[in-house]
């Protein structure tokens, strides 16, 4: 398969010059590993019980794991199998390799309205895989119907 360049409009001409695609990429490159959304951050939320609630950047755990990086100071990319798997939220007992057992991570880049209803699903869900030693899918179906309930009351709809 051949590999795309990146095409510059230049003066009003065409630019495919690969010493001029090959910068761009670099400086997009050095960018990205200095921008701060490419470092894991987390938002202390509050405490539930025994859980602490965080907000992420959702983007950043779909691709990378938190809190690890290379020697170079870069994040340590998912194995292919997670890449993209978070979801809105999690928990550490949904995704024991990128979550403490007691965190809940929430995506800060949905609403804030969905924070309390997709919250209190990761905890219930977590609660049964942890307490009632439910695997993920049944887990994640019950807190689902949990969720949807909450979602109906805060709609005032019965």
């Amino acid at each position: 398969m051949e590999s795309k360049k990146i095409v510059f409009v230049y003066n009003d001409k065409k630019e495919t010059d690969d010493k001029l695609n090959n910068d761009l990429i670099e400086k997009v490159n050095q960018f990205e590993r200095d921008n701060i959304l490419l470092k894991f951050q987390k938002v202390f939320l509050g405490q539930i019980d025994e859980f602490e609630v965080y907000a992420v950047n959702g983007d950043f755990m779909k691709l990378f794991y938190p809190n690890r990086v290379d020697e170079n100071g870069n994040p340590v990319e998912l194995p292919e199998e997670l890449k993209g798997q978070f979801c809105e939220a999690g928990n550490g007992y949904r995704y024991p390799t990128l979550i403490d057992k007691n965190h809940i991570y929430v995506d800060w880049n949905i609403h804030s309205s969905d924070w309390p209803p997709n919250t209190l699903h990761e905890i219930d869900e977590a609660r049964n895989m942890r307490d009632n030693g439910m695997d993920y899918e049944t887990a994640h179906n019950i807190a689902q119907l949990k969720e949807m309930k909450y979602r109906l009351i805060r709609l005032n709809i019965k």
